[in-house]
């Protein structure tokens, strides 16, 4: 998906796709982190348990890890995806509608 709008960026502005191409290797390495992250939960699935009193504070810290790494992540997906909807409003979609009233004549 990220590639492909990449691709869609480059065709119109090469500096504008350069930064989303070094969004999309950003997000490679936060997935990556949250990745390890799941997989110490994974060998320890009761540090998820945030009832549990007992926790100790290297579960509570993997715990607040998982969850950081987690928004991280989450939130940087959600910037590039806001701002592959502004370079299509401002960019790509008259060219499309442009492409699209040709074709029909």
């Amino acid at each position: 998906y990220y590639t492909q709008a990449h691709a869609l960026m480059n065709l119109e502005d090469k500096e504008q796709s350069g930064l989303f191409l070094l969004s999309i290797s950003k997000l490679h390495q936060l997935g990556l982190k949250l990745v390890t992250n799941m997989e110490e939960v994974k060998q320890n699935p009761s540090i998820i348990k945030s009832k549990d009193k007992q926790q100790s504070k290297w579960s509570k810290e993997l715990r607040k890890k998982l969850l950081e790494s987690s928004n991280v992540c989450l939130h940087h997906e959600m910037d590039m995806n806001k701002l592959f909807r502004e370079f299509y409003e401002t960019h790509l979609k008259n060219i499309l509608e442009d492409s699209a009233k040709k074709s029909e004549i």
